[in-house]
C-alpha cells in the first residue's frame, strides 16, 4: 500500500520531523479573514472546554432569561423574540482538517507537504507569536523546542527557501514576528507571513501570561489533524489535485436548510416542501450575502455571537418533531427581518458607517432609528 492515515495532535505532528512545501504548492495565501476565522474558531472551543483563564463574554444576554421574550426593535413590534439555545455537550477538542505528506526519501528525514501547507504555516506563526508576546519569556525555550528538531541538528520544522525568507526570520529567532519596517521588496507570500505574524502578536499580546500558557497547551494537545502519509509522488500529486479542484464547500446555510427540511419531513412531505421553498425565497433575497444575514439573525435571536459551529447549534435547538412549528416561527422572523437588513446594508454611507464603528455588531439592527427601524424612537 502506498499510503496510510493517522489522527495526530499538533504536538505529535510536530514530532514527526521537518516539513517542506512540495513544488506544486502555492506560496502563502492566507490573509486577515483566514487568520481571524482560525483564532476565533480555536478560542470558541478553548473557552467551551473550560481551559480559558481569561474568558471573554460568551453571551450578550443573561442566560437565565425566559425562553421567549420580545426583542426591543425600533417600533416596539417585537419582530424577533429572544430564545435560549438548547443545552448541548460542549466539545473539548478541535479538528483542524487534514494534511497530505510525502516522505522525502528512505535516506533523508522529513516530509514534503502536498496539502495543508497554509494551516501548518499559520500554526507555526501563531506559536511564534505566543513566544514573542511580552511577558512570555518563560515559554520561549519550550516553544523554540517545538519549532526546531532536537539537538544536535536543531533544524527548523518548516524548511525555508533561504535564510532571509519570511518563515526563517519568523520561526528561528526571538522577536521574529515583529515584521520589518519595509516590506515593499518582499515577495507577496513573505509579506503575508509577516502580516500574519503581526496580526497574531497583536491578538495574543493582549492576553495574560496564564491565558497564553493555557492556550499553548490546548493547541498542542487538544487540536487534532488527520495526516495521510504517502510514498509515491504521483499519488500525492493526484491527491492534491483532487482535493483542491473538486467539489463545492458546504456552508452553514446549506447545513441549516437541510436540517430544517429533514425535521419538517417527519411531519409531512408537504411541510418539508414548504420549508424548502420558503428558505429558497429567503436565500434569493441575499445573493452571496445569506451567510452574513443568518449570522445577524442568529445574534438577534439567541443573544450570542454566531461562532463557527452555529449551524450545529441550530440543529441542536430545532431537533425534535414538535420543534417544526418553532422552526416555522423562526422563518417568519427571518422573513420580517430581511427587508430591514437589506435597508441597512444598502443604506447611504453615513448610515452604513454603523458597520465599521468599534464593537459594532449587527445587534444594532434592534435599535435603528427611522427609516431603518420602523416607527419607534432610536435607542442607540
Amino acid at each position: 500500500m502506498t499510503f496510510s492515515a493517522k489522527t495526530l495532535s499538533v504536538r505529535q505532528l510536530l514530532g514527526l520531523g521537518t516539513f517542506e512545501p512540495a513544488r506544486a504548492q502555492r506560496d502563502y495565501q492566507w490573509e486577515r479573514r483566514q487568520w481571524s476565522d482560525l483564532i476565533t474558531d480555536l478560542l470558541t472551543v478553548f473557552r467551551d472546554a473550560g481551559h480559558d483563564s481569561q474568558p471573554e463574554a460568551a453571551s450578550l444576554a443573561d442566560p437565565t432569561e425566559a425562553d421567549e421574550q420580545p426583542s426591543p426593535t425600533g417600533d416596539g413590534s417585537g419582530v424577533v423574540t429572544t430564545t435560549r439555545l438548547a443545552q448541548r455537550t460542549l466539545v473539548s477538542d478541535f479538528y483542524l482538517g487534514h494534511l497530505i505528506l510525502l516522505k522525502r526519501s528512505q535516506m533523508e528525514a522529513g516530509y514534503f507537504i502536498y496539502d495543508g501547507q497554509q494551516r501548518l504555516t499559520t500554526l507555526c506563526i501563531l506559536f511564534s507569536a505566543l513566544r514573542d508576546a511580552e511577558g512570555s519569556e518563560g515559554n520561549w525555550e519550550h516553544i523554540q523546542a517545538l519549532l526546531r528538531t532536537p539537538p544536535p541538528e536543531k533544524a527548523a520544522r518548516l524548511r525555508r527557501v533561504s535564510e532571509q525568507s519570511a518563515i526563517a526570520v519568523i520561526l528561528e529567532s526571538l522577536n521574529g514576528t515583529r515584521k520589518p519596517v519595509s516590506l515593499h521588496d518582499r515577495e507577496p507570500g513573505d509579506r503575508r507571513m509577516f502580516e500574519a505574524a503581526a496580526y497574531f502578536l497583536d491578538e495574543v499580546g493582549r492576553w495574560s501570561s496564564p491565558r497564553r500558557a493555557a492556550f499553548l497547551s490546548f493547541l498542542l494537545d487538544r487540536v487534532f489533524l488527520t495526516v495521510t502519509f504517502l510514498e509515491d509522488r504521483r499519488v500525492a500529486e493526484y491527491a492534491y489535485i483532487t482535493i483542491n479542484t473538486r467539489g463545492k464547500p458546504l456552508e452553514n446555510k446549506d447545513i441549516v436548510k437541510g436540517h430544517l427540511v429533514q425535521l419538517a419531513s417527519q411531519q409531512s412531505l408537504g411541510a418539508a416542501n414548504e420549508i424548502a421553498q420558503r428558505w429558497d425565497r429567503l436565500e434569493a433575497k441575499f445573493p452571496r450575502k445569506i451567510g452574513a444575514f443568518l449570522r445577524a439573525a442568529y445574534l438577534l435571536k439567541f443573544r450570542t455571537p454566531a461562532g463557527f459551529d452555529f449551524g450545529a447549534r441550530l440543529m441542536d435547538t430545532f431537533h425534535q418533531r414538535e420543534d417544526v412549528d418553532r422552526a416555522r416561527r423562526w422563518l417568519d422572523e427571518l422573513e420580517l427581518l430581511a427587508p430591514r437588513y437589506r435597508e441597512l446594508v444598502v443604506a447611504p454611507q453615513a448610515s452604513r458607517s454603523l458597520l465599521t464603528m468599534p464593537k459594532s455588531d449587527l445587534r444594532r439592527l434592534s435599535f435603528l432609528p427611522e427609516p431603518l427601524g420602523g416607527g419607534g424612537p432610536a435607542h442607540g
